[in-house]
């Protein structure tokens, strides 16, 4: 006979494990809920969600517009009242139909800016000068600064540089050296310290090295390349600045080749090797200042061998346009010094006042102490040199207001006629103009009563 297996039993699967019975067991024993537990549990979590949802909804309601125009869904009407509709609303009227032809008139405003912003700060008489020939020295040349840190930036994407606004006016200008120059400034970009970058309120990630090009890499070719672009040489000097960041009053941290004391605002050694070569191998030097801060430009002024200064600020996106146009002459410079550009900016009064000063019992609060009070820039200077404190002549390069033009002007008093102690007065002046470039705009004003002025060009 042969044996067969025996059979589980209903209460044991296969195994002999009896964990069905017990499962059963467990759910016999276990107790329901009473109503109160349950009401207990229950009542918070619904209450939870309902005052969820509530806000959820008072919160779309309250920024249902918004939400809308941020998934790009929705529209929107505006009622005036009986009262609104008899009010005009209209608060401006676009002058353009679009904004790209709103563009192109803001960059005509940027142009006429730049003509009449630039300051012409020397002129020995090489300025203007034909459009021909011409090389740009200085690492500012192939990088341009045109604008500050915080809100002064920019979209440089399309910005016009300096190579560019020379071309447009009619200038060959020195593609080997400027190529040369264009390869060094990308290799040492201002976002990873190779030029001045201010991070906005951020100091301990800002960089202060000016970055010029040192004289000693001036490839062969590019120095070969002079004598076919000899015209003249134009030196761009550039300083970076803005919000956020006061600039270094002591550069010994940044250049290697700093003395003692140099701060950020006077020319540094790599400048002033460059400015040498340039009057080494041109007869016409000029130096174009690219920075919206005044600088200690005296040794400038002073040198015979710099025939021309032009400081064109931080001139935007396309207002370096203008700087082609005024070295052909083709637009007379008029601009005028915005602030006073001192021989010796450590003797300044504010000068002791920059710096990180920080509190001794707040962490992470700085200050300033405005001791000089309303006497800083051309209040200080003329009130110092009326007091007898300072000679101006030495102590001011260049004044507040300050400007030359290619326009000379001579003029003389005619004739002249009074008509007693309560009569007229009658001047009649003649003006010579030595060359009319821009039309002369007269402005005459007086406190008595003039008859007449008669202008004989």
């Amino acid at each position: 006979m042969s044996a067969s297996a025996p059979q589980p039993t209903p209460d044991k699967d296969p195994t002999g494990a009896d964990a069905p019975a017990k499962t059963s067991k467990r759910r016999r024993n276990k107790k329901p809920w009473s109503n109160k537990k349950f009401l207990a549990v229950w009542i918070p979590v619904v209450a939870i969600i309902a005052v969820v949802a509530i806000g959820a909804n008072v919160a779309i309601g309250y920024w249902r517009t918004a939400i809308e125009s941020y998934m790009g869904t929705g529209t929107y009407s505006i009622d005036n009242t009986d009262d609104g509709d008899k009010l005009d609303t209209q608060y401006y009227a676009s002058e353009h139909s679009s904004i790209d032809e709103a563009k192109a008139a803001t960059s005509k405003v940027v142009d006429s800016i730049g003509d009449e912003g630039m300051v012409l700060l020397k002129n020995s008489g090489a300025l203007p000068m034909n459009a021909g020939k011409v090389t740009l020295l200085g690492r500012g040349a192939a990088d341009p600064i045109y604008g500050g840190s915080g809100s002064g930036g920019a979209d440089t994407s399309t910005a016009v540089d300096f190579k560019t606004s020379l071309e447009t006016a009619g200038f060959t200008v020195n593609d080997t050296m400027y190529t040369q120059l264009d390869e060094y400034a990308k290799a040492n970009p201002a976002s990873e310290g190779g030029r001045t970058n201010i991070v906005m309120d951020e100091p301990d990630k800002s960089t202060y090295k000016i970055g010029e090009m040192p004289v000693d890499q001036y490839s062969q070719a590019s120095r070969d390349s002079f004598a076919q672009f000899h015209d003249a040489a134009v030196v761009v000097i550039g300083r970076g600045g803005g919000e956020g960041g006061d600039l270094a009053t002591d550069m010994t941290e940044w250049d290697d080749a700093a003395s003692d004391g140099e701060h950020q605002l006077e020319l540094n050694s790599d400048e002033k090797e460059t400015l040498a070569l340039a009057e080494q191998n041109f007869d016409t030097v000029v130096v174009v200042i690219n920075t919206s801060t005044s600088m200690e430009l005296g040794t400038l002024e002073d040198d015979p061998e710099v025939d021309a200064i032009l400081h064109v600020g931080s001139p935007g996106v396309n207002g370096l346009s203008a700087l082609g146009r005024i070295l052909s002459g083709e637009v007379n410079p008029s601009g005028r010094t915005t602030d006073i550009f001192s021989a010796d900016f450590t003797a300044d009064p504010t000068f002791k006042n920059f710096g990180s000063h920080a509190y001794s019992n707040i962490d992470g609060a700085h200050f300033v102490d405005y001791e000089e009070g309303i006497y800083s820039g051309y209040r200080f200077y003329e009130t110092a040199a009326v007091e007898g404190f300072l000679d101006y002549e030495q102590a001011v390069v260049y004044p507040f207001g300050y400007g030359l033009s290619y326009t000379t002007f001579e003029h003389s008093v005619a004739s002249q006629r009074m008509e007693g102690p309560d009569g007229q007065i009658t001047v009649e002046v003649s003006v010579t103009i030595g060359r009319p470039l821009h039309s002369v705009r007269s402005l005459c004003e007086s406190s008595g009563s003039i008859s007449w002025v008669q202008w004989r060009p």
